[in-house]
């Protein structure tokens, strides 16, 4: 039934939620090409399980095993793996690059599905069994599912050394966190800058569960109001050609402007949050596509910030369970998502019903409730959640550096490997230094301004000043001492006599020699 279906797609989320979570920690520490093969290999069971098994239980039991495993290794892996292999530089165009491609693989299995659904409507016959059209699209899942295991075995598990310029492509192997996971999460709960991360997350689970319901709700309901062919696979492609196109787009136009995280995160929010209610009062094929499209264009804004975002928040060697937190939002979004659905289905859109029990608009006016209150949320709270300059990695203390996860002494740095680099001579023109970031020929995408956003005083711990009275500290000259151009100390006297002199000239009441 339609509540079942529902309520295995709410434990699904479930499930996929906390094991995510607890996959975080693991994550750190395996490293990104371990966590991969982990997920690439538990995904390509699942589908494969589903391509041969006969057995309703079986699909059930697989659907809340292997499916949630290989979803919390995936996506957060993939995530923590651009914030290492790209640098401060070009980091803001990785991340958008990133949510390109997996918008370009949910184009390509919607078009898939399409061809798989017009080749074979009744399904066919391989070695005198019969597979539906579901069956072998899962097989063809399998197949590139199998690929990506490929993939992630020929990973290397390196970071780029923000502390070389972009050009010189300074790499250095990464190294797993010390300490154990208990002192790990005691760190970590400590830390405000997680719990804010953590709130902005589960917030973020509404404009999620927009999308959850494009799984969930709107293929039936497309089947349902349009008959069995309506071509519900081609509307849904609209999501992918969006974000494909205008994700790199909407980064250089942030970019170019100067529009922060904050910003970004909420203007994305109100387009995609308040989007559903086009399709509510205007429920046709040109409804379906303005609701997708705007969807669409908000999700461009905020999706590749929101990741930069939890990676960039993280300290070093403890990216794994932030991207985890980021994630949690797509898989506890479908809980609410699918029990929702089963029941706006069975009420408003029942199967095998004549089209006067149908209305789709209530339908969807609902969906659009239940989506809409993260910008309202989101735009309450920006102060209190979204502290200017949390998109990019803590300070670290002055008196080491930072190797992988290890603090050394200055005494004990080890050479880093050097790769050539590959310089280009022309700039590429894109907005401003977009181009030249991501090209990287210098620049830098870390420039963003909010000065509109008042910044509330917060209390500080104290480990929080400590580390900014070393950063302040490194950072200023002394005032009774500084080396001239020899290198000598200059006296306090002199000094003053100097200041007197500079201030004497700039002073229109004084007359100097001409």
């Amino acid at each position: 039934t339609d509540q079942e279906a529902g309520n295995l797609y709410a434990a699904y989320g479930f499930i996929s939620t906390f094991l995510g979570l607890g996959a975080g920690v693991v994550i750190d520490q395996l490293g990104v090409r371990k966590s991969l093969l982990i997920g690439t290999s538990c995904s390509a069971i699942a589908r494969l399980a589903h391509v041969l098994m006969k057995s309703k239980m079986m699909a059930v039991a697989i659907s809340l095993t292997f499916f949630p495993l290989g979803g919390a290794f995936g996506v957060p892996v993939l995530a923590l793996g651009i914030r290492r292999f790209s640098h401060k530089d070009n980091r803001k165009f990785a991340f958008s690059i990133f949510y390109t491609m997996l918008m370009l693989a949910t184009l390509v299995g919607t078009m898939m599905i399409n061809q798989i659904r017009g080749f074979f409507p009744q399904g066919t016959e391989i070695q005198g069994q019969n597979f539906s059209w579901m069956r072998i699209t899962w097989m063809l899942c399998t197949v590139f599912t199998l690929y990506t295991v490929v993939c992630a075995f020929c990973l290397r598990d390196i970071q780029v050394c923000e502390d070389h310029p972009l050009e010189d492509m300074v790499i250095e192997p990464t190294k797993p966190p010390t300490g154990s996971t208990k002192e790990v999460l005691k760190q970590i709960a400590q830390s405000a800058r997680f719990w804010r991360l953590t709130a902005v997350s589960m917030i973020f689970c509404g404009v999620q569960m927009g999308f959850r319901h494009l799984d969930a709700t709107f293929p039936k309901y497309m089947m349902r109001t349009y008959g069995p062919n309506a071509p519900w696979e081609v509307i849904l492609s609209v999501n992918p050609i969006v974000t494909f196109f205008c994700a790199p787009l909407c980064t250089a136009i942030l970019i170019k402007y100067k529009v922060g995280f904050r910003k970004a995160l909420i203007l994305g929010a109100v387009l995609t949050g308040f989007s559903t209610f086009i399709f509510a009062a205007m429920e046709n094929y040109l409804g379906m596509v303005l609701w997708i499209t705007v969807m669409s264009l908000g999700q461009a804004i905020w999706g590749p910030k929101l990741y930069e975002y939890s990676t960039m928040s993280a300290p070093a060697g403890r990216e794994g369970l932030f991207v985890a937190i980021t994630a949690a939002p797509i898989y506890l979004s479908s809980v609410p998502a699918g029990m929702i659905s089963g029941w706006l289905l069975a009420t408003y859109c029942p199967k095998d019903a004549p089209p006067e029990d149908r209305h789709g608009a209530k339908l969807w006016l609902f969906v659009g409730l239940s989506v809409a209150w993260t910008p309202i949320l989101l735009w309450v709270f920006r102060k209190k959640l979204l502290k200017k300059g949390e998109d990019k990695p803590p300070p670290q203390p002055q008196d080491a550096t930072v190797v992988g996860t290890q603090d050394l002494a200055p005494d004990e740095e080890s050479k880093l490997p050097e790769v050539p680099s590959a310089l280009l001579e022309d700039s590429i023109p894109v907005w401003g230094n977009a181009g030249a970031v991501w090209a990287g020929m210098g620049g830098t995408l870390s420039d963003d301004s909010d000065e509109d956003f008042v910044e509330e005083p917060e209390e500080r711990t104290g480990g929080e000043k400590q580390i900014d009275d070393q950063s302040r500290g490194a950072s200023r000259p002394s005032c009774s001492v500084a080396p001239d151009l020899l290198g000598e100390p200059t006296p306090p006297e002199k000094m003053a006599d100097s200041q007197g002199e500079a201030e004497s000239s700039h002073n229109p009441g004084s007359h100097a020699p001409e």
